[in-house]
């Protein structure tokens, strides 16, 4: 996926969060559903269905791949998809899907780096 890519680093065995840029302009930008993908996957992660509510009180699917591990929270600026409990396979391209009611479909994409944990000690 090429153009415009956000970059995370997230800590192993920490927490992140990846940006969704949302706009709920009530007008003409009312969001139906928002679908997040992992890498080239045709199978959504994660899925926010609003077509029948306001996104804040949407409907939630977590996917089974990372079931438990994923939360979508629209009360952040910009909405994130928190993944807990950061694995090394969680490293990769995320893509935000954003199904609004009345406007164009946009599409975000973010890479999510999972760097190890750095070990501190003393060593004799």
């Amino acid at each position: 996926m090429c153009g415009n890519v956000t970059e995370v680093h997230g800590v192993l065995e920490r927490d992140a969060a990846i940006p969704c840029n949302v706009s709920e302009d009530p007008r003409d930008k009312s969001v139906g559903l928002i679908l997040w993908y992992k890498d080239n996957s045709s199978t959504p992660i994660y899925t926010v269905d609003a077509r029948s509510s306001k996104l804040a009180h949407a409907r939630h699917f977590p996917g089974e791949d990372m079931a438990g591990r994923l939360q979508f929270d629209a009360s952040q600026q910009p909405p994130v998809l928190r993944v807990d409990n950061l694995e090394t396979g969680d490293a990769g391209q995320y893509r935000c899907r954003v199904d609004y009611r009345q406007a164009r479909t946009e599409n975000q994409v973010t890479s999510l780096y999972v760097i190890g944990k750095r070990f501190v000690g003393c060593t004799n």
